[in-house]
């Protein structure tokens, strides 16, 4: 077209030009006619270069490839580190919700702990104790689960947390046992021995326990253990033990040495001004001086072990109580009651323990040992019913007090009441032997001696020193006219309990039973030197020796035994 061109500066210049531009594009080279594109010089190239041209566009497909393949990936780690960032930042929240939650529990023990009357709340129901625990347990484990599935994300801060956190919860849960401990062996404090509450067993069991922490009462440097009790994080708990050991030592004998070193550690442990007067052992023999206490006594402000420990001083016939059994023994119920009014607590003069126990229920209705030891001193059954019953309501699972509930009903001559009661605490333990002898004997009241025999069989197996067990069984297998297996049953239980009078009483009358008079005297007379009030023994005494024909002697016990029941 270029040779067609009408302005001839358009046109080739030679037939030379024409030539070299025929030339060039029969070479497929640009020719010179018109300018070429780079679209149409890059194919003509390719062309006359196909594998260099192929070798190029490899590399340039190489290249963009990795400048996409690079692309994606730095971006997909700032997303990957993003995720792991947000990631690491909910493991880390989680667990230090959860930490949170831990030290929550924690700090709500220890709070209570270091206030008396809080500390008192805690030791009345204990299950609460567990419980606030269990939930500080059960928020640390969330949290450790979550900083070992996830490890990698969890900050050093936050494990720093969770071992102190660790440390914390292992440091309560072994304040919990000793606690557990202590709480134990008050428990174990109210349950009969010899058909009465023997106060005093309880006394070889604190010191066992003390000496288990390395704490001798008597013993070692003074100084060392005032510090260890002031620095210690149960010292209010420990205190709450020193006052009913003081209580039990005090009924057992009021000038024993050990009650004022008692009374000492109570005031180290718990340096309450109020408190610390009342802790002087002598005042603790001078009635004036504990009712002047009690004149002053701010109920609300003081913990129920205390008040307990003031009302108990101050009761007319506090002491030690003579309580022997009459037939079938009954654990935990003492035939002869500490007081003897009709009223819950009778009045003395001025303000005396009945008064104490009735402002301190007011003040704090929700005591455990409170309403207990309210019940062991009320006469009236019905009282005794609804004292224990605000107890249980504390206690929902306590298998002592259940057992108290059915020992109030027997006397309240309700033995549906007391069956239920019986059956209840063995519901929550089966393995409680009280509960079987004390179930047997209201079987017994019933007649239901098949029943009752059953029962006393289950007490033995379970716990074969519990010597009313023995005693019951042989009172039914003599009623049964099985006199071998009732002296059995009554040898057993001497053996159990060499000091235990209705063991002697009952094995004496077999040995009536038998006409071996002489072995009879000999068991009645040892029944009256264990338990010089025990009037049937004196009976029974009389009908032997009326029957050896030794007539003095006979007159002489019926007298004892007419002056016991007078």
């Amino acid at each position: 077209l270029k040779c067609l061109q009408k302005e001839p500066k358009r046109r080739y210049a030679s037939a030379t030009a024409l030539a070299e531009d025929l030339r060039r594009f029969a070479a497929g080279q640009p020719i010179r006619a018109r300018p070429v594109g780079l679209a149409e010089w890059t194919v003509k190239w390719v062309r006359r270069r196909p594998s260099t041209a192929a070798l190029i566009t490899a590399l340039m497909l190489l290249v963009v490839g990795l400048s996409g393949a690079a692309a994606w990936y730095v971006g997909d780690r700032a997303e990957r580190r993003t995720e792991e960032t947000l990631r690491g930042q909910q493991v880390n929240r989680d667990a230090d919700a959860s930490l949170a939650d831990a030290e929550s529990h924690l700090q709500d023990i220890r709070t209570r702990l270091e206030d008396p009357l809080k500390a008192s709340g805690l030791l009345s129901d204990i299950e609460l104790w567990q419980t606030t625990k269990d939930k500080a347990r059960q928020a640390w484990q969330r949290a450790s689960t979550i900083c070992t599935e996830h490890e990698r994300f969890v900050d050093p801060s936050t494990l720093s947390r969770l071992r102190k956190v660790a440390e914390s919860l292992l440091c309560e849960e072994i304040a919990y046992r000793l606690a557990k401990e202590l709480d134990d062996i008050k428990s174990y404090a109210l349950m009969p021995i010899n058909g009465k509450i023997e106060y005093k067993k309880a006394m070889p069991e604190y010191a066992a326990f003390f000496a288990r922490q390395g704490l001798v009462v008597n013993e070692g440097d003074q100084a060392q253990f005032k510090a260890e009790l002031e620095t210690s994080s149960i010292r209010l708990v420990l205190a709450a033990a020193f006052d009913h050991w003081a209580e039990i030592t005090a009924n057992e004998d009021s000038e024993d040495p050990q009650l004022a070193r008692l009374l000492e550690l109570a005031r180290i442990a718990d340096p309450d001004p109020w408190r610390t007067r009342f802790r002087d052992p002598a005042v603790w023999r001078n009635r004036i001086a504990l009712i002047r206490l009690a004149n002053e006594v701010k109920v609300e402000q003081q913990t129920p072990t205390i008040l307990t420990a003031l009302a108990n001083r101050l009761l007319p016939t506090s002491g030690k109580p003579q309580s022997p059994l009459r037939g079938v023994a009954w654990v935990g119920s003492p035939n002869a009651p500490l007081l003897a009014s009709t009223a819950l607590f009778p009045l003395n003069f001025g303000v005396d323990g009945s008064t104490i126990y009735h402002r301190a229920l007011l003040s704090h209705p929700r005591d455990f040992w409170l309403h207990w030891n309210a019940a062991t001193h009320a006469v009236e059954p019905a009282e005794k019913i609804g004292l224990y019953l605000a107890a249980i309501a504390v206690r929902p699972e306590s298998v002592t007090a259940h057992t108290s509930l059915g020992s109030a009903f027997r006397d309240k001559k309700d033995l549906v009441g007391a069956i239920a009661a019986c059956n209840r605490a063995i519901d929550i333990n089966p393995n409680y032997g009280p509960a079987y002898v004390n179930l047997g004997a209201v079987l017994s009241d019933k007649k239901d001696q098949a029943g009752a025999l059953v029962a006393f069989k289950k007490a033995i197996k379970l716990d074969p020193k519990i010597v009313e067990a023995h005693v019951n069984l042989g009172i039914i297998l003599r009623k049964k006219r099985d006199q071998a297996g009732a002296m059995a049953a009554f040898k057993e239980a001497m053996a159990v309990n060499s000091n235990y009078a209705p063991a002697f009483f009952n094995y004496g009358a077999v040995l009536l039973d038998k006409n071996d008079l002489r072995g009879a005297i000999t068991a009645f007379e040892r029944t009256t030197v264990l338990d010089p009030n025990y009037a049937m023994a004196y009976n029974n005494l009389a009908i032997a020796l009326h029957r050896q024909k030794d007539l003095p002697g006979a007159i002489a016990a019926y007298r004892k035994a007419i002056e016991l029941y007078q």
